[in-house]
């Protein structure tokens, strides 16, 4: 029997020939060639025995030399608000360069619509407008004095709101802060100027009167549309940090119509914890495409936002960030959802943040002991020799700010000072010590294209040029494994995806170049040109293939 005339259960649904496929397995293998057959790597070898597999229906595509890898894995980000915010104003650093920029766009979209609609622009960075600083209250009342309206900061730890918004909202002068946030008042008038702290402004999240409530189709093609620009950098496997239910409902409506191209882990709100436990949900519930994986607690502020709890202040402030649980409250959380066996996803920042946790899993491990148990500090920024040291006892794994160095590199550098910085997002350091870390976006927080996260890595150089503790700079090949096999890692699934081996997800990605030869400075602008999920192809730059 010639190879076209094997049969179609046994040959190949697509195969890759003549690439540099790097497997990311533990041999660091190099191929030439992948088959993919039932959404699955059925061979990974040379050019030659993929041939044996053609059929008559068999895909084939010729790479020319080009690379593949493992799907990239963003171990961190937030599809889920990312969706939400994709019928707002984007008022991104790339769309808008000033608070007048970012006002006439709102009021533009206030045309029309009734005094009580919200009003919601999303992802400014004021550390990129002109004024270099945040707006307020009276900048947008000046502007759009009857909607309210609602401007998100990048690192989603700040919000902005206007006279309208507040009393929507029944804040006042008087009302008191909630614990773990702040409410921002004018440094001369000692006014309220509209600026929500940490849980000020999280405390507005699914009220009725919320600006983030929008219906559940409009949630769907935002889902859509965020997917279709992950996949464009070769994501093809997410941990969204922030799920409740409307988002969890949302997420399977998408797949069950077949609009999830990606594979995403849940990391389910802390506050879901009652119902998950009584209906008896365990870690891993769901399917290869969508599953319940972790709880998710939020200890601190951010680094972008200047609000990480920290034992000194910020540099030329008396600010030492914000906690937004107490000590006791967070130790009766983590053990909770530990014995409960699932994965803790615990958000820490600042180094007084970090310590707070280790002591809880210290004390919580040490009393009811569970192999295996991969519970995670998300961030992780702020470190020292010794909190590394407890790190690696405790098998924790560090899930790092990849793209920060450089996307927020010029701010944080004149905040936090030199010899802090060369302790943030310490990648060397953890790994010479034998820590699993893997790589994240936080996105919207900073850029979701891994390619610009593993360029941040290697090089630690700010946008601007300036170095960014290059003590603490990496591999490329190490860069790679935090968005593949130990992202896979981080998450219970590198028996699954992460490596391109035969038996896993046929998830890849295909890149212009090689990261491992390209000039390192040039990293971040390699392109992709195709990208696989289950087997399928879901982006493709060249049409003509």
């Amino acid at each position: 029997m010639s190879n076209n005339e094997l049969p179609e259960k046994v040959a190949a649904d697509l195969i890759l020939l003549n690439g540099q496929v790097l497997t990311m397995d533990a041999e660091a293998t190099l191929a030439e060639a992948v088959v993919i057959k039932d959404n699955l790597l059925s061979y990974v070898g040379t050019n030659h025995g993929a041939k044996q597999t053609i059929g008559l229906k068999t895909h084939i595509i010729d790479l020319h030399g080009q690379v593949v890898l493992p799907g990239f894995i963003d171990t961190h980000n937030h599809l889920a608000i990312s969706a939400v915010d994709s019928v707002a104003v984007d008022c991104s650093p790339e769309k808008v360069q000033s608070i007048n920029e970012i006002l006439q766009e709102i009021a533009v979209i206030a045309h029309g619509k009734p005094e009580t609609a919200w009003l919601r622009g999303v992802n400014y960075d004021d550390a990129r407008l002109i004024e270099k600083r945040h707006p307020t209250r009276e900048d947008i009342d000046h502007v759009v004095p009857d909607h309210p309206v609602l401007l998100v900061h990048r690192g989603y730890h700040i919000a902005v709101i206007n006279s309208a918004g507040m009393q929507i909202l029944g804040i006042t002068e008087e009302t008191p802060p909630p614990t773990g946030g702040a409410y921002g008042r004018d440094s001369q008038t000692g006014k309220l100027n509209g600026i929500l702290y940490e849980n000020a402004w999280f405390d507005l999240w699914g009220k009725s009167n919320s600006p983030l409530n929008i219906d559940n189709e409009a949630f769907i093609k935002g889902v859509q549309k965020v997917c279709t620009q992950y996949i464009q950098t070769g994501i093809t496997s997410v941990n969204d940090a922030w799920v409740g239910s409307s988002s969890f409902r949302g997420f399977q409506e998408a797949l069950n119509r077949g609009l999830l191209p990606i594979r995403v882990n849940l990391h389910i709100i802390n506050t879901h914890l009652d119902q998950l436990e009584e209906v008896g949900l365990l870690r891993g519930f769901g399917n290869s495409q969508l599953k319940i994986m972790a709880v998710k607690i939020l200890l601190d502020g951010s680094v972008s936002g200047l609000t990480a709890a920290l034992y000194k202040p910020y540099i030329g402030t008396n600010d030492t960030g914000i906690l937004l649980m107490e000590k006791e409250k967070l130790a009766k959380l983590i053990e909770r959802i530990h014995r409960l066996g699932f994965q803790v996803s615990v958000h820490a920042n600042g180094d007084k943040a970090i310590d707070m946790v280790l002591d809880i899993f210290e004390r919580v491990l040490q009393t009811f002991p569970r192999l295996d148990h991969r519970h995670r500090i998300e961030h992780c920024s702020l470190l020292s020799p010794e909190r590394i040291q407890r790190i690696k006892a405790l098998n924790l794994i560090p899930i790092i700010f990849a793209a920060y160095p450089y996307y927020h590199g010029d701010k944080i550098y004149p905040a936090f000072g030199l010899e802090r910085v060369k302790w943030m997002m310490a990648c060397r350091s953890l790994i010479d010590a034998g820590v699993t870390i893997a790589g994240h976006s936080d996105y919207p927080a900073s850029p979701y294209n891994p390619l610009i996260a593993i360029h941040s890595l290697v090089n630690r150089r700010t946008e601007r040029g300036s170095p960014f503790s290059p003590n603490q700079a990496i591999t490329v090949y190490e860069a790679l494994r935090m968005y593949t096999i130990d992202a896979a890692y981080a998450s219970f699934d590198e028996q699954f995806k992460g490596s391109i081996e035969p038996g896993k997800f046929a998830d890849l990605v295909i890149l212009q170049e090689n990261p491992l030869t390209v000039a390192k400075d040039k990293i971040k602008n390699i392109q992709v040109l195709m990208t696989i999920g289950n087997g399928k192809i879901i982006y493709q730059k060249d049409e003509k293939r």
